[in-house]
């Protein structure tokens, strides 16, 4: 399909990445005093998602217009559930997941969420019995680093923590994290 100048501009984009890109440089990258050019970020799941609000600017304003200019419907599945994603990444992605971690040969390894949690775990060859099964939010056990070993044979520092898109009282407990360093 050619594109109809007509329809507006093209342009690059101003921000690669959304809200989500912006809270990890700021609230878990700078607190190590890394830039993202020197980080390895990886997803449990390696195709977008769509999430619940973009579902419903694609049914209320896509879709309308594409059906007036003739132009594909989407097809985006949505957002798994927890569960879905720590079996579909273990099923489907543990060997790209592995060698991903044997390529970027981390000395910590950060974890965004219960779901990265518990695949990470998964991945991990050791990890001491105390390991959490989930985030806790109690102050003190949030944020604590957990030396693992990988199946690299290496011992590396796991550090989970919250996702961004979580509910409010996770971004609470990291918000007490931070600023339990900065003291």
């Amino acid at each position: 399909m050619k594109f109809d100048p007509s329809r507006g501009n093209i342009e690059p984009a101003k921000r690669l990445n959304g809200s989500s890109g912006k809270w990890v440089d700021e609230y878990v990258l700078s607190l190590f005093k890394i830039s993202r050019q020197e980080a390895w970020l990886t997803d449990c799941l390696d195709t977008y998602r769509c999430s619940t609000g973009l579902a419903a600017r694609l049914k209320d304003t896509y879709e309308p217009l594409a059906l007036k200019c003739g132009w594909p419907t989407c097809n985006l599945l949505p957002h798994p559930d927890e569960d879905t994603i720590v079996s579909e990444a273990l099923a489907y992605h543990r060997d790209r997941l592995n060698n991903e971690l044997a390529s970027a040969h981390p000395e910590l390894v950060v974890t965004l969420g219960n779901a990265a949690l518990r695949v990470f775990r998964e991945l991990a060859l050791e990890i001491p019995p105390e390991a959490p099964g989930k985030l806790s939010l109690l102050p003190g056990l949030y944020g604590s680093r957990i030396r693992v070993k990988l199946s690299t044979d290496r011992f590396i520092d796991w550090l989970p923590l919250v996702h961004p898109a979580t509910p409010q009282r996770y971004r609470q407990a990291h918000e007490i994290w931070v600023k339990s360093l900065v003291k």
